[in-house]
């Protein structure tokens, strides 16, 4: 289990419904992936209640008396769930233009392609990533910023396909979460 520093108490933080948690979450995800970490929960799916007035009020989605509402978070973990395999080999990548910017790549077993980066500071930023064994493949490109994030509960969509030839060069907005996958 792991969490932000925006601690309030045991069943509340002051940065649950923020785009700046689920940003936090995706760089740590990244991090620990490059640092060895084999395995990470979230705690709780959604909010619960544990008897007036202990609601814990921490999950991916809102307790029903908000229609069960999706955070921020849901949309970023909800990516990096769906298109990270178990038993994948991890990659940490190296050589982003800028220390805001920490990017891994995992292979899966059947040898699909997932790369996850984030840019954590106020600027565009780039990435140059470099990969074995891709050259003609195409990746497709899930990018969250606040302003791209979906309020409604959907998956957040690929917007591009982008083919790999010596490698992949990408712009990134300021604060955003970019998921390349070859995973359908």
């Amino acid at each position: 289990e792991f969490g932000s520093d925006a601690y309030i108490d045991s069943h509340n933080c002051s940065d649950t419904d923020t785009y700046d948690r689920a940003l936090l979450y995706a760089r740590m995800t990244v991090n620990f992936l490059n640092s060895g970490c084999n395995g990470m929960i979230h705690w709780c799916l959604f909010d619960e209640n544990y008897g007036s007035p202990k609601r814990m009020n921490v999950g991916l989605m809102r307790y029903k008396d908000s229609g069960w509402s999706a955070r921020p978070i849901y949309y970023v973990w909800s990516l990096i769930t769906r298109y990270t395999v178990p038993e994948s080999e991890i990659y940490p990548l190296i050589g982003t233009e800028s220390g805001s910017v920490r990017a891994t790549a995992l292979q899966s077993p059947d040898g699909k392609w997932t790369v996850l980066i984030t840019n954590f500071s106020g600027e565009d930023s780039k990435a140059d990533i470099a990969l074995d064994d891709v050259s003609g493949l195409k990746f497709r490109r899930h990018m969250v910023t606040e302003k791209t994030l979906p309020d409604d509960g959907s998956i957040v969509p690929y917007d591009t396909e982008i083919p790999y030839g010596e490698g992949i060069s990408l712009s990134l907005p300021p604060k955003s979460f970019t998921v390349l996958t070859q995973i359908s």
